[in-house]
């Protein structure tokens, strides 16, 4: 019995700890620190007139991911292999004002934000996902960009700067 109660008490914290996890993802700005060595914590916007506040404040562009985090395989890549990985969380913590526009399908957006992602991919005419949309501090599109497959974090910060430098 004692067994039983210590196995039950095991999965009862387990899902808590995941289900707050995913808590903490899904409401307005989160933080990305996954890379042991690096202090940086990144500062995700949900909407785009907060970023471009920031933006138009700190003279940063705006990197803004377009993505379907829970069911979109190259978005999820994009995150594992590249976002959360020291040499872009270095870049972007000096570099860019971020934002993340979600389309999960698994998990529920509030129906105000999902409506007001809707409007945003209509807006920049998204065709599929992730995109990712580069923009000056003014909001202006500077350039276009997605998942890299074979590349490194390394590779995927010299490939943004390459665009942000074609202003």
């Amino acid at each position: 019995m004692k067994k039983v109660l210590l196995i039950l008490t095991a999965v009862f914290v387990l899902f808590s700890y995941n289900t707050l996890a995913q808590h903490d993802h899904k409401h307005g700005e989160h933080k990305h620190d996954h890379d042991h060595g690096h202090n940086h914590e990144l500062k995700w916007h949900t909407n785009l007139e907060d970023a471009q506040a920031e933006a138009a404040k700190t003279g940063k562009p705006l990197f803004v991911a377009f993505e379907g985090s829970d069911w979109c395989g190259y978005c999820i890549k994009l995150h594992k292999e590249i976002l959360s990985k020291g040499d872009f969380i270095e870049y972007a913590a000096h570099n860019l004002v971020l934002v993340n526009i979600d389309f999960p399908r698994r998990k529920k957006l509030p129906a105000k934000q999902q409506t007001y992602n809707n409007d945003l991919a209509k807006k920049y005419k998204i065709q599929g996902y992730p995109t990712v949309v580069l923009m000056d501090k003014k909001g202006k599109e500077i350039n276009r960009t997605g998942y890299l497959p074979n590349s490194t974090p390394k590779d995927y910060v010299k490939h943004l700067k390459d665009l942000l430098a074609k202003k």
